[in-house]
Order: C-alpha cells, then structure tokens, then sequence
C-alpha cells in the first residue's frame, strides 16, 4: 500500500485550526491573518506536509473534486456505501471534495468539475469509463483490468485468487464435494476476477464447482430461480453466492428444499454485508474490505504514484451456516 502520508487534517489538528484554513494559508487564499498563514506555512514544513496532484490543482484554479462512478442499483449494496464512506473520508483529511457519478450520467456530463474519477465497478459497457479511458482524465479502477491500462489510470484490486481460494479450502475441509456457485455476468470486472479465481483453485483440487451465472441488477425472482437450480441436484452440498444480498434467499431456498443449514448444506456469501449477520444462521462471507479499498483508490489517485497496480487482502468471516459441529 502507499506509505503514510501527512494530510492538511494533521496539519490543522497540529495549528488548532480547522483544514479550511490550512488549505487557505498554504494556497494563499482566502481571509487569513499572516502571522497565522505563516505559522500554518512553518508547522507543515516542520510535518513534512506535500501537496498533492489534486491540492495543486486548486492552486491552478481547477475544480479540487473527485468523482466516483458508481454502478446501477448500487445503493441497494453495502459494499459500495463503505467504498463510498472511505473514499470520502481519504480525500476530506486532505480537503478536496467527493462528487458521486449516477450510473444515469451522460459522460461529458459525467466528467464536468472533476479531476479525477474513481470507478466502482469497472465494466466493458461503461461509456463513462470507456471516455475516461480514452481521455487523459486520472482514474482508478477497483477491479483488476483485462487488458494494460494507460498511463493515467491506477488498479486497487482484492485478492480474489486468495479469498476465493480461502473459501473453497474451508467449504472442502468441512467436507464439500460438490459446491454450486452463482457468479456475476463478466460484463463486470468483479464477476470475470472471481471466474479466473474459480479456474486457478479448481486446477488443483478435486472437488466439483458447478457454476451459475446471474446478472448484476438481478431480479429477486430470478435470484430465487437461479438459487434453485442449484439445488435441483440433492448432491449439492455447498453453495456460494458471489453477488451481495443473496444471503437470504440461499437461506429460503434450502430451507424449502428440506435443506438443513449448515447440517447437510453449507451456504456463503462472495461479498460480505449486515444482513448476514442479522439472518439465522449468520452467513460465512468474504469481507472485501471496502473502506480501506475506498481510502486507497482515493490515496492513488491523489498520490499518482509510479506503481499502478495495488492489492488489498479480503477476509474471510466464519460464520454459523458453515460451522458444523461434530
């Protein structure tokens, strides 16, 4: 990850003033006293404090603000709420402002007022992306990328390789053998990351994944006929939703199928989220990590460091629908 960094926030906590007048007094604006411009100027020296790319912009009379363009339905989704909170969290500590992009936005319409652009979920038919793309916009994309990114663009990606690999490794030592998955179209980013997961653990392992592909503004009607199918076949005895909010349903579903869980099905989530904790039995999960994920696709694109790739590590949260007891 980058390295930590002294922002205008500790500059403030520091002068006892407020991270307003920080950035007034270093960027000479604004009605601040001298004598506390120049304490302000001194204790930041003094702190190490450099600006960054995006505090220079304002210094040029740009905008200051970064977008983050967020995928449809996804305010239905706790993941991109804690991407949301510590993206803003990271760039309000150094003053610059966080605009979201609705998946509604026309792309120039997208991109007025914004320096740089963080894409939640990253997909192929993203026009807005597909602009930033092309352009010279800075960017940071939260997915690993298919193919070489250009120079202006930043990847924070999970561990998908390893979380799905942590999951799989659990579900067999309880005893899985024949484990159904329902996976995000690869229209996302997310859903072709998990796939290529799925290939690289089932390469050297026996046990059988059965795959089920389900769109990302799913219906629940067909989130529910998605989840039966995987249970048509009595074998089945795991199955994993690689999508937030199924939780539930896999719940319903086996319980309607005279399915115990976690006694002869072992039920898990892709994507961790509060409900599953709030529904019996509590759902094992992987925790992606979004907060941090929000506050270093913020730090990159703020930074704009020479390394463009970067990986955080999700983690995997047991939970009672695995946890069979002797």
């Amino acid at each position: 990850m980058a390295g930590p960094r002294v922002t205008i926030k500790d500059v403030a906590r520091a002068a006892g003033v407020s991270a307003t007048t920080v950035s007034q007094a270093l960027n000479d604006r604004g009605r601040v006293r001298e004598e506390t411009r120049r304490r302000v100027t001194e204790l930041a020296a003094g702190l190490g404090y450099e600006a960054n790319p995006l505090a220079a912009n304002l210094r040029r009379g740009t905008f200051g603000t970064i977008g983050l363009a967020l995928p449809p339905y996804s305010l239905n989704y706790s993941f991109y709420s804690g991407l949301m909170a510590g993206a803003a969290q990271e760039l309000f500590e150094a003053g610059i402002q966080l605009s979201l992009i609705p998946p509604t936005a026309a792309p120039q319409q997208a991109l007025a007022g914004v320096d740089g652009v963080i894409f939640a979920e990253p997909r192929d038919d993203d026009p807005v992306m597909t602009l930033v793309w092309e352009g010279r916009t800075p960017m940071v994309l939260t997915e690993a990328a298919p193919r070489p990114v250009p120079t202006h663009a930043w990847v924070v990606q999970p561990d998908h390789t390893r979380a799905v690999a942590d999951l799989l490794d659990h579900l067999s030592e309880l005893g899985a053998r024949r484990v159904g998955v329902l996976i995000v179209d690869d229209t996302t980013w997310y859903g072709a990351a998990v796939s290529r997961a799925l290939d690289s653990w089932e390469s050297t392992h026996d046990l059988r994944v059965v795959r089920g592909s389900i769109p990302f503004g799913v219906r629940p009607s067909a989130a529910r006929a998605a989840v039966r199918r995987l249970l048509d076949d009595p074998s089945t005895d795991a199955i994993i939703a690689f999508h937030e909010g199924l939780g539930a349903p896999f719940l319903a579903a086996a319980t309607r199928r005279g399915r115990a869980v976690p006694g002869d099905l072992l039920v898990a989530a892709g994507v961790d989220g509060p409900e599953l904790l709030t529904i019996e039995p509590p759902v094992t999960s992987i925790d992606l990590n979004p907060r941090e994920l929000g506050r270093l696709a913020a730090r990159l694109l703020m930074d704009q460091p020479s390394q463009q790739t970067w990986t955080i590590a999700p983690t995997l949260r047991r939970r009672g629908s695995t946890s069979r007891i002797p």
